[in-house]
């Protein structure tokens, strides 16, 4: 039992000097965060003006070529990308073949406008032409009339 007792409380030390050094150096962390100047001071130190750059050096020998990598991420993914693509192409030929039944659409309308126009300024003519023949007509009866009557006009 006293043994028990013992391994107990020497878990309970560990515990505790566990805790105490995290709480230490969560302590140090914050520290160094909140105030890197302290210890970093070559990072914040005031730099010189620098001077002319030297003459670069020879160029030193070519070292031996390493080994080929794996492929990237890309390349795995360009048949996903060529679908995309290709859909995207499907889907502008649909589109532009819609622009066209609506432009062939359009284009039928207009004609038809225009051919009712026309049929509409060929009855105007024969309505200007009827108009001026009863025109005609009316002048001449009166002109008849005025020449068996002693009036004068119509």
């Amino acid at each position: 039992m006293v043994e028990a007792d013992r391994t107990q409380r020497h878990l309970w030390i560990g515990v505790a000097v566990s805790a105490a050094l995290a709480m230490v150096a969560i302590g140090w962390l914050a520290w160094i965060a909140a105030d890197p100047e302290y210890w970093f001071p070559g990072a914040y130190a005031e730099q010189g003006e620098k001077g002319p750059a030297g003459d670069p050096g020879p160029r030193g020998p070519r070292g031996r070529p390493g080994p080929e990598g794996p492929a990237g991420p890309g390349v795995s993914d360009v048949d996903a990308r060529v679908e995309e693509v290709a859909s995207t192409a499907d889907d502008a030929a649909a589109a532009s073949d819609e622009a066209q039944s609506l432009a062939d659409e359009a284009q039928s309308a207009a004609e038809d406008a225009q051919l009712a126009a026309d049929d509409a300024q060929i009855a105007a003519d024969d309505a200007q032409g009827t108009a001026d023949e009863a025109l005609s007509t009316a002048e001449a009866a009166c002109s008849e009339l005025s020449l068996n009557t002693d009036s004068f006009g119509c």
